[in-house]
């Protein structure tokens, strides 16, 4: 059994209920026929795909499988086409490496910055999602979960690029634990997180700080206790706690619409 803090535990069915008529209302509303799923083969996608299945059912949900040769293990490309699988869902897959070097030919000082590489891979992704999107009368599902999104961990139009975000209120531990209530692989929900954008990159090695420690730290802070206070409830240090606070400050600006400079 997945074990997450105390203060972190939900009413799963509720929460899944929750999120699957709130996905299905928005599709409806917008007069929206199929659901874009990019599909990873990691816990964060494969709980959204379970979800929008649940959701609007598996006929108009597409998942899409977009790995990249230098980075994709095959274990993940197996375990996204299991997810495809095991839902029934419709599924497109494109090796990706040939687009990302094309775009590097075209300005090579990327291929020296790992950042301006990586996030190259991370914007190919939604370039495709919405082709399928804009061909199919869909919308793109996003599979940000809200450690992340609130520690900036994702690239801004990449894998941050999305219609709806249906785990974006569900801390990291809190996915693994609604995965878990729904019945996804152990192997999926305990795999390290990876955004694959680089070889060997793993999220919680790149953060410095596991997901358990950051999701507790994350919690009080939106409970609206003092840095003290959040020291006291979690045992983190204040150097830490400093840490986590900082980036979700920094990064803001990845969490909204660009500032428009208004002239009336």
């Amino acid at each position: 059994m997945i074990r997450i803090p105390k203060e972190l535990e939900l009413d799963w069915s509720y929460v899944e209920k929750k999120i699957t008529n709130e996905l299905s209302n928005y599709a409806l509303s917008h007069g929206i026929e199929n659901l874009i799923v990019c599909l990873s083969g990691g816990i964060d996608s494969s709980l959204t795909a379970y979800l929008t299945s649940k959701a609007v059912g598996k006929k108009r949900v597409i998942g899409l499988l977009l790995p990249d040769k230098h980075v994709t293990p095959e274990e993940d490309l197996k375990d996204a086409r299991y997810i495809v699988k095991s839902l029934g869902i419709k599924s497109m897959e494109m090796e990706i490496s040939d687009i990302v070097e094309e775009v590097i030919k075209k300005y090579p000082l990327a291929r020296k910055n790992k950042n301006a590489f990586g996030n190259v891979r991370a914007r190919v992704r939604p370039i495709l999602a919405y082709a399928v999107a804009n061909c199919s009368n869909g919308m793109v599902v996003g599979t940000s979960n809200k450690t992340e999104f609130l520690l900036g961990y994702f690239t801004k139009y990449g894998d941050g690029a999305a219609d709806i975000l249906p785990i974006a209120d569900l801390y990291k531990t809190q996915v693994r634990k609604l995965a878990e209530y729904l019945g996804i692989p152990k192997r999926i929900i305990l795999k390290k997180s990876s955004p694959r954008l680089l070889p060997n990159q793993f999220a919680e090695e790149e953060l410095g700080i596991n997901f358990e420690t950051a999701d507790r730290i994350l919690f009080w802070f939106e409970k609206g206790l003092s840095k003290k206070e959040i020291e006291r409830k979690t045992g983190a240090s204040k150097k830490l706690i400093d840490y986590i606070l900082e980036r979700v400050e920094r990064n803001e600006h990845k969490r909204k619409m660009p500032p428009i400079i208004k002239i009336s």
